[in-house]
């Protein structure tokens, strides 16, 4: 064997190339797509079920959970069955509960954690309240 034959790729590339029909089933331009999930469908029944069950309380991620589709579809699917949706804000409890851990020290996220509710959740609670918000590095 020569010493272009040795260090070439060349060999490793042909043999790829020759594997491409099989993978493809004949079509080359299908090895280059990618392939997408399959969407979730519901049914009318099911679009139904869901606007029944956001009605009586679930929320939109736990709806999402159950049907298996995305948290927007589930606002989409409402939106067209013209169900107006709920805000969920912070309580006034949970409020000072939050104004409270904050001024402790703990971080957004913590308390957010603490009460169930994503970090930029409590911030906006708390700028809506006129509470200076710390600097990351102001944290001590």
């Amino acid at each position: 064997m020569d010493l272009l034959g040795c260090y070439s790729k060349r060999t490793l590339w042909t043999n790829r190339l020759q594997l491409l029909p099989d993978l493809t089933n004949g079509d080359p331009g299908n090895a280059l797509r990618r392939r997408r999930a399959a969407a979730t469908t519901l049914t009318a029944a099911d679009v139904a079920a869901l606007v029944d069950a956001y009605q009586s309380g679930a929320t939109i991620y736990q709806l999402a959970t159950h049907f298996k589709i995305h948290r927007m579809t589930v606002s989409q699917h409402l939106h067209r069955q013209g169900v107006t949706l709920r805000r969920c804000g912070l309580t006034d409890q949970q409020y000072a509960h939050a104004v409270r851990l904050y001024r402790e020290g703990h971080s957004l996220a913590r308390v957010g954690a603490r009460l169930g509710f994503d970090a930029e959740t409590i911030r906006q609670a708390l700028r809506a309240h006129g509470i200076h918000i710390r600097k990351p590095w102001e944290r001590g």
